[in-house]
């Protein structure tokens, strides 16, 4: 197919023309075919002929071609930019891999008791001598601070800062107990078990025992609502580090 273009035109492709129309307008019909091609010019175009006149039965549709347009700068950047954007995490993941980066463990401030120790329903006397039950010791977090021997300034301290980490908690505040173990509870003792009528004051008895006799300083352990023994702490345990702890706890636990 041969065909004469004129400077400033672009050309449009001629479809077969409906019935009762004609080819109308200036261009060209392709011989032998029901095809033709008419030029589109900017301003008037100059009249040319028709192959084969234009009259009725030669009337037809008219699509423009589009012309293929080569990208422009800006948008090659933005697409180098959505694919720079989808690299990265892999070009990140992949140096962190070589340069053998792992993420730290979370760590737990107290000692994990492995397995935990089961510590029974009973063998707790309280201050005013009636034995503590269930009802006191299960459901909730407890706090047990053993206290070996006298109560002094920082036995006193301890004290203090298992109710300020017990405060910490705000709306979980009631999930967590606190208990003092004790043999012969000394006045300064009493008096602080007196002031704070949630603290439960116990002499132990059977497997409480042996959480005095593994202490000589007031020792602080964690015991999970099932009366299970799962933590212990230093003797000068850092508050911060124990309330996170009981949060990490409190947040996956389901039964207390």
């Amino acid at each position: 197919m041969n065909s004469a273009s004129l400077p400033g035109q672009s050309h449009e492709a001629l479809l077969p023309p409906r019935q009762g129309e004609g080819w109308g307008g200036d261009g060209v019909k392709l011989a032998g075919t029901g095809y033709g091609i008419r030029p589109s010019y900017p301003h008037p175009p100059p009249s040319l002929p028709l192959e084969g006149g234009g009259g009725g039965g030669d009337a037809c549709c008219i699509y423009s071609i589009p012309q293929r347009t080569a990208p422009t700068p800006s948008s090659r950047a933005l697409l180098g930019l959505i694919l720079a954007l989808f690299a990265l995490p892999m070009l990140i993941a992949l140096g962190l891999y070589a340069m053998h980066w792992r993420p730290a463990a979370v760590a737990s401030h107290g000692e994990l008791v492995t397995p935990p120790r089961p510590l029974p329903a009973n063998g707790l006397t309280s201050r005013d001598g009636h034995a503590l039950g269930s009802a006191e010791l299960r459901g909730r977090w407890l706090m047990v601070l053993a206290v070996p021997g006298p109560c002094d300034a920082g036995c006193l301290a301890r004290i203090d800062e298992t109710r300020r980490i017990q405060v910490a908690l705000h709306r979980n505040m009631s999930r967590v107990g606190r208990l003092v173990l004790s043999d012969a509870p000394d006045p300064p003792l009493l008096a602080a078990a007196h002031a704070a009528p949630d603290l439960l004051l116990a002499r132990p008895d059977g497997l409480w025992r042996e959480l005095l006799a593994d202490a000589d300083a007031p020792h602080l352990y964690l015991v999970d609502p099932l009366g299970n023994l799962v933590m212990r702490y230093p003797p000068r345990p850092e508050p911060a580090g124990v309330k996170r702890d009981l949060e990490r706890l409190l947040k996956f636990s389901w039964n207390g």
